[in-house]
């Protein structure tokens, strides 16, 4: 707690709803008897990921792709921008290094298709570019297409990481006991109208976006069934490549 005018390591956040302001509530030291105090943050980092008052993944998100950005820049000149590296090394590297970095977390994203998909998308696609050294002026003198770059390069879409991602996790909670939370919010309801200004983007309808993508059922009683079997979802999330 602070004391004396230092801060403290504990912090509150107040989560206010859409369409309004942190600020507008009540976030003035909350003052502990003992004479300590607690300062109100408006986001804070826990195991990597940033969680925001708006309770909005898009922090989380820009936050991510800066962190990649920095992980890709630093090898920008000896790996990715050099023509002596092999196009297959530069893609095996960047999926296993950089990606791991953009999508940590992805697993729990509520992604909104203008705010928060499409500038992951359009980041990944400027990196497949830069590692197949094609400039956006050869892009629209040759009409070059990002499927012709992925294919070039092997690595896929964006879409595809993160939904194989999120099927990965979602099928290893609906392998768990029916007494893990993870489980039981998995298939919670909340039996009240909802508020006002509510979530942009629901998980489940997140998640029904991913399930189309790879062609599985969207009715849980029947992916779920699916993903008992652990090496049958595997191969369902990974049989073929979205176009």
């Amino acid at each position: 707690m602070g004391r004396g005018g230092k801060r403290p390591k504990t912090e509150a956040v107040l989560f206010h709803k859409r369409h309004s302001r942190q600020e507008d509530g009540d976030t003035s030291d909350i003052t502990l008897a003992c004479g300590g105090t607690i300062s109100f943050t408006p986001q804070f980092t826990y195991l990597g990921s940033m969680i925001h008052c708006s309770l909005s993944d898009s922090h989380d998100v820009a936050n991510r792709i800066r962190k990649a950005s920095a992980a890709f820049g630093a090898l920008r000149e000896t790996i990715f921008g050099t023509k002596y590296v092999p196009l297959q090394a530069k893609a095996a590297l960047y999926s296993s290094g950089v990606l791991s970095v953009l999508l940590y977390g992805c697993e729990s994203w509520c992604l909104t298709q203008k705010g928060m998909l499409t500038p992951l998308r359009n980041w990944h696609n400027k990196r497949i570019r830069e590692m197949c050294r094609v400039t956006m002026h050869q892009v629209e003198l040759y009409s070059i297409t990002s499927v012709e770059l992925q294919k070039r390069i092997g690595i896929w879409d964006l879409d595809y990481y993160v939904g194989r991602r999120t099927l990965q996790w979602v099928g290893h909670v609906a392998r768990m006991d029916k007494s893990r939370l993870p489980r039981r919010l998995l298939t919670a309801w909340v039996r009240e109208p909802r508020p006002e200004f509510g979530q942009e983007m629901s998980y489940g309808r997140s998640l029904e976006r991913w399930l189309k993508l790879f062609g599985l059922p969207l009715r849980y009683t029947e992916w779920a069934t699916l993903a008992q079997d652990r090496a049958e979802w595997a191969r369902l999330i990974t049989r073929k490549r979205p176009h």
